[in-house]
């Protein structure tokens, strides 16, 4: 006969170590593609959703993904070349060429940060795979500092496979505070395993691991896509590498997928300053608490501009339509 209390412990253990993955909606038959819709809309993904024929679709104009019925919409198929030339003068078509053309940086490549006539900064925050809970205390700073603010607090989420498929009730908290009209989320691809090393290497070992090591490329973008869309959710067209470290080749590759590499020029763990116009990286995840406590003090001391409504944090759309030229590099 089973120990009761050995029963008990392993009823216990199996729903928290078992990975959480989609249930009611099924994402088949994944496939990228460039294809022009219309005059508006680029279509970047093909697939099928409980067998029903699905596309991903890009506004030209604001930048904004779509999920639409593949009947719904004719298209026509392009190459890279073919689309640059479709969709010359729309601001989907600066950014994707702009962010992914010469130099190509080792560390810290894409879109990094927006007009410094912007009162305010973007703030996007890392969830990298981790045994850590969400760091909760991080939101209500954020909504104590804001709190005389009306409009929801737009966030980028830079979200990894293999944290969405450990914390789901960390994942159901953001979607709470999202209909609770207190945060606006758009969420980034920051790969599906998110490879790091245990042991500590030099910074040239470094980027060497985060190149090497992982699920091919395509496989770690798309896994990621995958699991946001079988949680409803939209995945956009930023995508930020691991260490923000990348190559030519991945670049050019991340452009023939549709996607926009996204990067930082205040990394917050890494003592950046904080200007207007920056792009804001922290990690909400739990990890790398400097930067946690380095953004406390930006809030704190930028008290009385957020009271006055001269520092704010600003959506990503609005920032790159704000911004005359971005700045990639």
């Amino acid at each position: 006969m089973i120990n009761n209390r050995l029963l008990l412990i392993f009823l216990i253990y199996i729903p928290l170590s078992y990975p959480i993955v989609g249930k009611k909606i099924k994402i088949t038959n994944y496939k990228p593609i460039l294809e022009k819709c219309d005059l508006q809309r680029t279509g970047i993904r093909s697939f099928l959703r409980n067998n029903v024929a699905m596309k991903l679709l890009v506004n030209n104009e604001t930048l904004k993904t779509e999920m639409i019925k593949a009947k719904s919409i004719q298209c026509e198929p392009r190459n890279i070349f073919e689309l640059k030339k479709d969709i010359a003068k729309s601001y989907y078509a600066k950014l994707l060429f702009v962010t992914s053309s010469t130099p190509y940086p080792r560390h810290n490549d894409g879109l990094l940060q927006f007009s410094s006539k912007i009162k305010g900064a973007v703030l996007s925050s890392d969830l990298c795979p981790t045994k850590r809970g969400l760091y909760k205390r991080f939101f209500e700073k954020t909504f104590k500092a804001f709190s005389n603010k009306k409009q929801p607090i737009p966030i980028v989420f830079a979200i990894s496979g293999n944290w969405l498929r450990f914390h789901e009730k960390d994942f159901n908290y953001l979607l709470e505070q999202e209909k609770l009209n207190k945060i606006k989320i758009t969420w980034a691809n920051h790969s599906y395993t998110h490879p790091y090393p245990k042991r500590s290497r030099s910074k040239k070992q470094l980027e060497q691991f985060f190149l090497t090591y992982g699920k091919p490329l395509n496989k770690e973008i798309f896994g990621t896509e995958k699991l946001l869309i079988k949680k409803d959710q939209l995945p956009s067209i930023f995508f930020r590498f691991p260490g923000l470290v990348s190559s030519r080749a991945r670049i050019l590759r991340l452009q023939r997928y549709g996607l926009i590499a996204l990067g930082s020029n205040s990394w917050l763990a890494k003592n950046d300053k904080v200007k207007n116009g920056s792009l804001i990286l922290i990690h909400g995840n739990g990890n790398e608490l400097h930067g946690i406590r380095k953004y406390n003090k930006l809030l704190h001391h930028q008290h009385t501009k957020i009271k006055n409504n001269q520092f704010n944090f600003f959506d990503i759309y609005d920032a790159i339509k704000l911004s005359k030229k971005v700045k990639s590099y």
